[in-house]
């Protein structure tokens, strides 16, 4: 289900908005918003301090994304390398060293 896009300050306005009602718990994925999402969310933990306050959960296997490199044959399925891979790139975007919840998608 697509909800449109959002710019960084849209996503910084909605993620204070959702946290000072008493959300914790963020949805994303590798390819959501061109994959921006997780990089987004990322800032937004690590500019308000709020990492350990939040449960992040994040999917794998998305299909190619627009701005990525050509050769994305390691970023789809649920093999061990895509695994691995989309996972390191989910923790370096989210700039955290753990995550709560990763599924794979179909």
């Amino acid at each position: 289900m697509g909800l449109g896009e959002c710019t960084e300050e849209m996503t910084y306005d909605l993620l204070d908005t959702f946290y000072d009602l008493g959300g914790n718990s963020v949805d994303t994925a590798n390819a959501y918003q061109g994959g921006q999402s997780e990089e987004w969310i990322g800032d937004w933990m690590q500019d308000r301090g709020r990492r350990n306050e939040m449960v992040i959960a994040t999917k794998y296997t998305m299909t190619p994304m627009a701005g990525k490199p050509v050769n994305q044959s390691n970023y789809g399925g649920t093999g061990s390398k895509t695994m691995h891979i989309s996972i390191e790139a989910s923790l370096k975007a989210l700039k955290t060293d753990y995550i709560d919840i990763v599924s794979s998608r179909p």
